[in-house]
């Protein structure tokens, strides 16, 4: 009887564990696709509690039934019976190679917007496995008639929620970001199996092979292999990370998250044309004129670390949040390690600047990948005001905007008009080609360009008719 005790309370504690893991590995595998903004989140955590509420509802009114000739649907054959169902449509939910097919056939399609993406993603994969898997406690419940009610109940309670606080804690702090996303996938399958081995008996061999095969699937679907074979190099609680590599070498270009973050060329020309533009404007000349003393230099958002290559003058910090990116840029694309010049700093950009009090002569906001990666709290004025706090006296702030440059939506209206809340005047510079008689509303980079001068104390004054002073300005 303790035997049997004891392995119900590991099936609901491992059935909380793939529960909460699964809603994680959803909204961290979906960031490629639809971005993490707290409306893509919400809709993915809806998807999860609502039929987590109705599967308990109808786990607590199952009854064993007979399904045909001595065939008989019992309550251990319902909880192995729904976990092989739920561990197909998870398979599809969390697996990076089926992701990618079934967002390419919503685009081919015509299904745009990424509420909606997410909506009918949540709908086919989550709300029907994770209405299965509510089903378990109420079911396992049902071994537990002949104990008292208010003490079986709490340690069920109990041993569910420490399933779900492991299953938040160890699928992302420890498993993506040691073993990587795709191998986290593999260990929430192995558990599944290890729920069915549990419940099994020997006359249940057909759904413990069936358990096993949905193993293997995930295996293959996701291990180290599979990733390389989609250019992925790297893939943690952060980001998806590739990298692609032209014909003869020439150019190798970093992708994070399904948007190119970083490129290294042969040819100066085929680098990124606002890499190329801050480079030349803010920082070869530095190296171009030795009365130019070396400047402090700040960038938020690492990407390659190319920003600056080769320049051993000036003093660069690098920030960014994946830890995984310094390694990649050495290995892949400086193809040597940084220069000692250079340091960086494996964490959130609003966190450094909040946690360091350094001013700088050049700072370089290069955290924008595309207009669905934004992350929310590094586009408000709080922050802005931060990165301003850390310029030193007539420094210069350099941000690289993906937004359209006709100001085609309230975004692109609302980042400018934030921008020139904190940085007045600013400049904005439109780096990257487009033609404004046919395509309007492409995203393009635009970079904003801010210099502390002393007479910015001085309100502007607006020319007019009747009062125009421009000859005592100049």
């Amino acid at each position: 009887m303790l035997k049997m005790t004891n392995t119900l309370f590991a099936v609901i504690l491992l059935e909380g564990f793939v529960v909460l893991a699964v809603e994680l590995l959803a909204i961290r595998q979906l960031i490629p696709f639809v971005g993490s903004s707290t409306d893509v989140v919400a809709i993915i955590i809806a998807a999860v509690l609502m039929p987590l509420s109705f599967g308990y509802y109808a786990g607590g009114g199952f009854k064993s039934k007979r399904l045909g000739k001595g065939n008989v649907l019992t309550i251990r054959k319902k909880l192995m019976r729904n976990m092989l169902i739920a561990s197909l449509f998870f398979l599809c939910a969390i697996s990076y190679p089926l992701l990618i097919l079934f967002f390419d056939a919503l685009k081919a399609v015509g299904v745009e917007g990424e509420r909606l993406k997410v909506s009918i993603y949540s709908i086919l994969f989550l709300v029907f496995p994770v209405f299965l898997m509510g089903q378990t406690i109420p079911l396992v419940t049902n071994y537990f008639k002949y104990h008292k009610l208010s003490d079986i109940t709490g340690k069920i309670l109990f041993f569910s929620t420490i399933g779900s606080f492991c299953g938040s804690i160890v699928s992302t702090i420890v498993l993506m970001a040691t073993i990587g996303v795709h191998n986290t996938v593999i260990v929430i399958f192995f558990l599944i199996f290890c729920i069915i081995l549990l419940l099994a008996k020997r006359a249940h061999k057909q759904k413990v092979f069936l358990a096993f095969f949905m193993f293997v699937l995930a295996v293959c679907l996701n291990n180290d292999k599979a990733m390389k074979a989609l250019h992925v190099v790297s893939n943690n609680q952060y980001s998806t990370t590739k990298i692609f590599v032209s014909e003869g070498g020439n150019v190798v270009t970093l992708n994070v998250n399904h948007s190119n973050s970083a490129r290294m060329a042969k040819s100066y020309k085929s680098m990124f044309n606002y890499v190329r533009f801050i480079e030349k404007n803010f920082i070869t000349p530095t190296l171009n004129d030795d009365s130019i003393q070396p400047l402090d230099i700040l960038i938020l958002g690492a990407g390659g670390f190319t920003m600056g290559y080769g320049d051993t003058k000036n003093s660069y910090t690098y920030v960014d949040v994946d830890k995984d990116l310094l390694e990649i840029a050495e290995t892949y694309l400086l193809e040597k390690p940084l220069e000692e010049n250079k340091v960086f700093f494996a964490q959130g950009a609003r966190a450094y600047l909040n946690e360091n009090d350094k001013k700088f002569d050049l700072i370089i906001v290069d955290l924008y990948s595309n207009e669905m990666s934004i992350p929310s709290h590094l586009i408000t004025q709080e922050f802005y005001k931060s990165v301003k706090l850390h310029l030193k006296k007539h420094g210069t702030v350099a941000m690289n905007i993906i937004a359209k440059p006709y100001f085609d939506d309230d975004y692109s209206r609302n980042i400018d008009a934030t921008i020139r809340s904190v940085f007045s005047p600013v400049n904005r510079h439109i780096v990257r080609g487009y033609n404004p008689w046919i395509i309007r509303k492409n995203e393009v980079n635009n970079v904003y360009v801010y210099v502390d001068q002393d007479h910015l104390q001085k309100p502007a004054k607006i020319y007019t008719d009747n009062l125009n002073t421009y000859y005592l300005d100049k």
